[in-house]
C-alpha cells in the first residue's frame, strides 16, 4: 500500500486530467440530452449499529458520561480510560455545558459499531463570473490511515451544491483506488432553490467502502449558458438524512452537519490480534469479527456470543442472558437456563419440544385403566396409532 504522502502526490497529479475529461463528458451530456449524467462508484454493505447493553460500560473510576452522551469503552473520557489514544474523548466545558469531542470535532453519538461526529472539511469554490474554463481545482484531503475510523458507506453520501461544478472523491482503500463523483448544473438562478438534489443545483453520489484516506476536488466546468454561478459551491460528505436542500448552503452551516464513522480496532485482523493477549481487545464470551471484507479496512470488532450481552471490550466480558427469568419465557413448559442458551421441558403426561415457537406441549392420549381383580383395559387415541 502506498504511504499517505505518496498517494497524495499521485492523486493530486492525476486530478486535473481526470476531472477535465469527465467534466467535458458531463457538459456534452447536458447539451445533447438536456439532463445531467451522474457517475459514481458505490460499494454498499449493511452493518447495523446497536447500543451496548451492560450495567457498566466504562473502566472503573472513569466517567461514564460527558454531558448527555454515554461514553462506552473502548472510548473513554481522558487518558487511561480508553483503549489507546485514538479512543480518547475530551469533555470540554462550553457555555456551562459539557461537550464531548474527538480530535476537536463534537461527538453526537456512539454506538456499538459507529460514531456520529460533526462534518469534516468542506471543499469550497466561490466566483462571480458566469462562465468558466474548468481550469481551477479546489481540493483537500483527509487521512484516517492507522486510525480506528472509516467513513460509513451506508450511512453517508457525497454532495455537491452550486452551478456548473464537478465534485470528485478519489480514495485509496485496501482494494485499490475508488471513485465517487457527480456534477451540479443550472439553467437559471432558481435552480439553486430546488429542494431536490437530482443534479440541478445539487447532486449526490454514494461513497466507497473503507474510506480512510481520500481527496475531495471541486472544479468549475465548461458550459454554454449565461447563468452566473455567483454563490459559492461546496463538495462534502455527510450523514444521509441530515441535509435538506433549501437554497444554497453556506460554509458555516456545513461545519455543523453530522457524518457517521465506522469504528473498530485497527491495523490487525483477528488471527494476528489473538496472538497477543495483552493487546487483544475481545474479552470472555465474545467472538472476533474481521472487517477486511465487511468494511474494506484492516481491523476487527468484538461481539458478544449468542445468548450473551454486555460490552465485549470491557473485562471480564459478556454475561449470560437468563432467558428463563421473568414471566415471558420462550418455553410453554418448564424453562431451564443454560450458559448462552436455555432448554424447555414438558411436564409428565405431555409431549413436544416445550417451546413457544415450536411444537409446545401437548397432552398425551395414552390412558391406562385398571379394573378389579385380574382384569384391566387400555385405550389409545386412534390418532397416535
Amino acid at each position: 500500500m502506498h504511504s499517505a504522502s505518496m498517494v497524495t502526490a499521485e492523486m493530486r497529479d492525476m486530478l486535473p486530467l481526470r476531472i477535465t475529461s469527465l467534466a467535458m463528458f458531463f457538459s456534452l451530456t447536458w447539451l445533447l440530452f438536456g439532463f445531467p449524467c451522474l457517475v459514481c462508484a458505490s460499494f454498499l454493505q449493511s452493518y447495523p449499529a446497536t447500543m451496548f447493553t451492560a450495567a457498566n460500560t466504562t473502566l472503573p473510576g472513569c466517567p461514564s458520561r460527558c454531558g448527555n452522551l454515554t461514553i462506552p469503552y473502548p472510548f473513554g473520557v481522558g487518558r487511561g480510560c480508553s483503549f489507546g489514544d485514538h479512543f480518547v474523548i475530551a469533555c470540554d466545558l462550553e457555555n456551562n455545558s459539557s461537550v464531548p469531542r474527538l480530535s476537536g470535532k463534537q461527538v453526537l453519538d456512539i454506538s456499538e459499531t459507529q460514531l456520529v461526529t460533526t462534518a469534516r472539511p468542506v471543499a469550497t469554490a466561490c466566483n462571480s463570473v458566469g462562465t468558466g474554463s474548468g481550469e481551477d481545482i479546489t481540493w483537500y484531503n483527509v487521512n484516517f490511515t492507522s486510525q480506528p475510523y472509516a467513513v460509513s458507506s451506508t450511512a453517508n453520501k457525497f454532495v455537491v451544491t452550486g452551478c456548473h461544478r464537478f465534485g470528485y472523491i478519489e480514495a485509496q482503500t485496501i482494494v485499490g483506488r475508488e471513485v465517487a463523483s457527480c456534477v451540479a448544473l443550472c439553467t437559471s438562478k432558481e435552480d439553486l432553490l430546488d429542494e431536490m438534489c437530482s443534479g440541478i443545483g445539487c447532486c449526490e453520489a454514494p461513497i466507497p467502502k473503507g474510506l480512510q484516506f481520500w481527496n475531495t476536488a471541486l472544479q468549475k466546468i465548461n458550459y454554454t449558458t449565461s447563468v452566473s454561478s455567483g454563490n459559492c459551491s461546496y463538495a462534502f460528505i455527510l450523514e444521509k438524512s441530515s441535509f435538506n436542500i433549501r437554497g444554497s448552503p453556506d460554509a458555516v452551516r456545513l461545519k455543523n452537519v453530522p457524518i457517521v464513522l465506522d469504528w473498530f480496532v485497527p491495523n490487525q485482523l483477528c488471527k494476528d490480534a489473538q496472538q497477543n493477549s495483552a493487546t487483544y481487545a475481545c474479552q470472555q464470551n465474545t467472538t472476533c469479527v474481521d472487517l477486511d471484507k465487511v468494511l474494506s479496512v484492516i481491523g476487527y470488532r468484538c461481539k458478544c456470543l449468542h445468548g450473551y450481552e454486555g460490552n465485549p471490550y470491557l473485562s471480564p466480558g459478556c454475561t449470560d442472558i437468563d432467558q428463563c427469568a421473568g414471566g415471558n419465557t420462550p418455553c410453554s413448559g418448564t424453562c431451564v437456563n443454560t450458559p448462552g442458551s436455555y432448554e424447555c421441558y414438558c411436564p409428565i403426561g405431555y409431549y413436544g419440544d416445550g417451546r413457544k415457537d415450536g411444537t409446545g406441549c401437548r397432552a398425551s392420549s395414552l390412558k391406562l385403566v385398571l379394573g378389579l381383580g385380574n382384569y384391566y383395559s387400555m385405550s389409545f387415541d386412534s390418532a397416535l396409532i
